[in-house]
């Protein structure tokens, strides 16, 4: 599990990211950006079996939080998260999935935000 000083350090990332979006009106950025910026009381914290509920095959998602490893991936999908838990990251990396940078992310077409 990263330190909380380098999760900091990525939600730091992720909104100077969204905001520069944001500036070019993408909702999807709006969304995200509003969600990442929760105190941390609220952090979104998601499950890999939430994820593969809604991700369809070659999705591209967003988790403005934290992806978590309970549950199984069954299709392989592009997915940018502020972080993974370490197992959650080796069961996606496993099933052929993508972890993409936000920036790279926000470039692609039908984003979906997971939370």
């Amino acid at each position: 599990m990263p330190s909380r000083k380098t999760q900091k350090e990525s939600i730091i990332h992720w909104l100077d990211i969204l905001t520069q979006q944001k500036a070019k009106n993408q909702e999807i950025a709006k969304a995200a950006l509003k969600l990442a910026s929760l105190p941390r009381r609220k952090e979104v914290a998601v499950n890999i079996r939430k994820i593969d509920k809604i991700a369809k095959e070659h999705d591209n998602l967003v988790v403005p939080g934290k992806v978590l490893a309970a549950g199984d991936p069954t299709k392989a999908y592009s997915i940018a998260a502020i972080a993974f838990s370490k197992e959650a990251e080796r069961k996606l990396k496993e099933k052929g999935c993508s972890i993409i940078d936000i920036k790279e992310m926000l470039q692609k077409d039908n984003l979906k935000i997971v939370h």
